[in-house]
């Protein structure tokens, strides 16, 4: 399904599901803010969702979308069974852009810094 296919690898890092519709103001005052961060932190894949897309209703309906703009930040990740599932990460419903904001800078310096940092050991 779409759904499935917007969340699968490779798509393997975190993946923002914004849910968005042409009649919606706050959507369009927000967009060109998300836009300029889509650029600025590239290892957050933002995919925009029009609610009033009747193919895309088994993603809609999956994250219960009951207002817009939403946002809802994934990992993608591999089934055992070889298909594909996603965590959802975080959620944030309205035109918070400072909420995404924040949120996708914290993914972007967690890539940014190893997950061993700091403990490399050093000789005497």
């Amino acid at each position: 399904d779409q759904y499935s296919r917007l969340i699968a690898p490779p798509n393997t890092g975190v993946v923002c599901l914004y849910f968005t519709a042409s009649w919606c103001g706050p959507c369009q005052r927000v967009a060109p803010q998300i836009e300029a961060l889509a650029q600025a932190c590239p290892n957050v894949t933002f995919l925009k969702v029009d609610v009033d897309n009747a193919d895309l209703g088994d993603v809609i309906e999956s994250e219960s979308v009951q207002s817009v703009p939403m946002f809802v930040f994934k990992q993608p990740q591999q089934t055992d069974q070889g298909g594909s599932a996603a965590t959802t990460l975080h959620t944030v419903v309205g035109a918070d852009f400072a909420s995404v904001q924040g949120f996708a800078q914290k993914v972007e310096r967690a890539v940014a810094t190893p997950k061993d940092a700091g403990s490399a050991k050093t000789e005497a």
